[in-house]
C-alpha cells in the first residue's frame, strides 16, 4: 500500500487464519465425553458372556473412560494456551505495526510502545511447558495402571480408586487451566481496548472515523467459579472451560470486526483497492485433523 507499516497490519490481516481462529464448542463436547464414553461402553466395558447370554458389565474395564478422557483433556489443555499464546504473538506484531503507521505520520509513539509491549504475557509459555509435563506423567501413569490391572486380577473396588484419581485430575487441570485462560483473556482484551483507545485518540484527524476496538470481556469475580467447583466435587470444571471457550471466540471475533474495520480507512487512505485472505493451512496428519476439528 505504499507505506511498510501499512503492509506489515495488512499481512497481520491477510495471514490471521495462522494464528488466530474460533474454537469449536460442539467438537469439545464431543471429544470432552460423548465420544469417548460412547466408544469405551461399546467396546470395552460392555461385553456379551456366551455362557449366560447376556451383557455384563464390567467395573475394572470402566477405568479405561477417564484413563482414556484424561489423555484428551490434557493435550486440550495445552491446544487452548497454545492457541493463546500464538494469538498474542500475532496480536503484539498487531498493533506495533498499527504504532509504525503511527509514527509515519509524526505522531509520538512512546506510549503505544509501551502498550503494544503489554499485549505480551511471558508465562504463557511456561504454562505450555508444565502442562507438556503432565500430559507425559498422564500417559506414562496410564500405561502403568493398564499394565498392572492386565498382569494382576485386581477386583472392581480396588479398580476405583486410579478411576477416581484420574476424574479429580481432569477436573483440577480444567478449572487450573480455564481460569488461567479467563484472566489472561480478561486482561489482554482490556488492554487491546486500551491500545485501540490511544491508537485512535492519536489517528483521529488522520483516519476520520475510527473507534477504539469494542471490549464485551466484562470484569467478572473469579471466587464463585472456585466455589462452584468444589461445591460440584470438581464437576462444574467442564462447564467453566466450555464457557471461557466461549469468552475466547468472543475477544477473537471483536479483534478480527476491529482491525476490518481500521484496515479499510488505512486502504482507503492509502489508496488500495482490494485484498485477498490467504485460508488457513491445516497440513496433513492426526495433529493437523485435531486442529480442523477444533480451531
Amino acid at each position: 500500500m505504499g507505506r511498510e507499516s501499512a503492509d506489515r497490519f495488512l499481512n497481520c490481516v491477510m495471514m490471521r487464519s495462522v494464528s488466530d481462529g474460533i474454537i469449536s464448542i460442539w467438537s469439545m463436547i464431543l471429544m470432552m465425553g460423548v465420544l469417548p464414553l460412547v466408544f469405551v461402553l461399546m467396546f470395552l466395558v460392555i461385553s456379551f458372556d456366551p455362557s449366560q447370554q447376556v451383557f455384563v458389565f464390567d467395573l475394572k474395564r470402566f477405568v479405561v473412560i477417564p484413563i482414556f478422557i484424561g489423555i484428551i483433556a490434557t493435550f486440550f489443555a495445552y491446544s487452548m494456551v497454545n492457541f493463546f499464546d500464538k494469538h498474542q504473538h500475532r496480536d503484539k506484531e498487531w498493533a506495533e505495526s498499527l504504532t509504525d503507521y503511527a509514527k509515519d505520520y509524526g505522531h509520538d509513539n512512546i506510549m503505544l510502545d509501551r502498550m503494544s509491549d503489554m499485549l505480551m504475557f511471558g508465562h504463557a509459555r511456561t504454562m505450555k511447558l508444565v502442562l507438556m509435563v503432565v500430559f507425559i506423567i498422564i500417559i506414562v501413569s496410564d500405561a502403568m495402571i493398564c499394565f498392572l490391572m492386565e498382569i494382576n486380577d485386581i477386583d472392581s473396588e480396588a479398580a476405583i480408586l486410579p478411576m477416581s484419581l484420574m476424574t479429580l485430575l481432569i477436573f483440577v487441570e480444567y478449572q487450573v487451566v480455564g481460569l488461567y485462560m479467563f484472566l489472561v483473556i480478561r486482561k489482554h482484551d482490556l488492554r487491546q481496548f486500551a491500545f485501540t483507545e490511544q491508537f485512535s485518540m492519536i489517528m483521529s484527524e488522520d483516519l476520520p472515523g475510527i473507534k477504539p476496538m469494542d471490549t464485551r470481556v466484562k470484569r467478572r469475580r473469579i471466587w464463585p467459579h472456585v466455589i462452584l467447583f468444589f461445591i460440584t466435587l470438581g464437576a462444574y470444571s467442564m462447564l467453566f472451560i466450555l464457557w471461557v471457550a466461549l469468552i475466547n471466540n468472543l475477544h477473537v471475533q471483536r479483534q478480527w470486526t476491529y482491525e476490518e474495520r481500521v484496515l479499510k480507512l488505512i486502504m482507503d487512505k492509502e489508496g488500495a483497492t482490494g485484498i485477498e485472505v490467504i485460508n488457513k493451512d491445516y497440513g496433513k496428519g492426526i495433529i493437523a485433523l485435531w486442529k480442523r476439528m477444533f480451531f
